[in-house]
């Protein structure tokens, strides 16, 4: 599954690959890192209404 790893101030690609995202109507997944530790963010938001039905 594609996703962005980047640093967490870094909001000029992370907002470049939600627009991506949305455009290709793929899952937003985020590795996003800080010195020591990182988070992942999964969110479907970007995805279309008939691709959310199918998920339920």
């Amino acid at each position: 599954m594609p996703h962005l790893s980047a640093a967490q101030t870094d909001t000029d690609s992370i907002n470049r690959y939600y627009a991506e995202c949305e455009a290709s109507g793929e899952p937003y997944v985020l590795c996003l890192y800080r010195r020591t530790q990182a988070d992942v963010r999964f969110d479907y938001i970007s995805l279309g209404v008939e691709q959310t039905k199918a998920l339920d």
